[in-house]
């Protein structure tokens, strides 16, 4: 193990994403020791301008996940930047009824950390980044939200996406 390698990395992949890795017939399962406790450089850098809109994940009070998308409020990128490799300063776009903000608004009186994850993508090139970890503190007002999480996860996503192609038989 590194010293980069997520405390996470040491329990092995989660049962659902090693099925996942054999459903799609990948060659060499990804190393968990590719996990990383931070954001390495390249993935602060696509992060903070790369991206466009910004996929996440937050549990509510029941644990159960919830998926959003963030989007920069003024619609331009950039909309993330980074203070330093554990950390991420968003300041995005949330819809009504968006169960990100409802499971952001219970933050404040939750005992426990709010967990968030999310995966940048960008589009163009297919490339993909993960990363995980809390939410140190959340502002929402009317139709935007300012996030700043601390990233205690890191993981650049293997390129195994498929071009389909639609065959008609007429």
């Amino acid at each position: 193990m590194t010293e980069d390698t997520s405390d996470r990395a040491l329990k092995g992949w989660h049962p659902g994403e090693a099925a996942v890795q054999d459903i799609i017939h990948l060659p060499a399962r990804v190393p968990i020791t590719a996990v990383v406790n931070r954001l390495p450089e390249q993935h602060r850098l696509f992060h903070t301008t790369r991206l466009h809109f910004l996929p996440i994940t937050t549990l509510d009070n029941q644990g159960r996940p919830w998926a959003s998308v963030l989007t920069p409020t003024s619609g331009d990128a950039p909309f993330i930047s980074s203070s330093d490799d554990t950390h991420l300063q968003i300041k995005a776009r949330v819809w009504d009824g968006d169960p990100a903000v409802r499971n952001l608004v219970n933050w404040g009186s939750a005992k426990d950390k709010v967990l968030i994850s999310a995966l940048g993508i960008e589009v163009s090139t297919r490339r993909r980044n993960k990363f995980a970890g809390y939410v140190e503190s959340a502002e929402v007002k009317d139709n935007s939200v300012l996030l700043n999480i601390a990233v205690n996860e890191a993981l650049g996503c293997a390129i195994f996406f498929a071009v389909l192609q639609a065959h008609l038989d007429c």
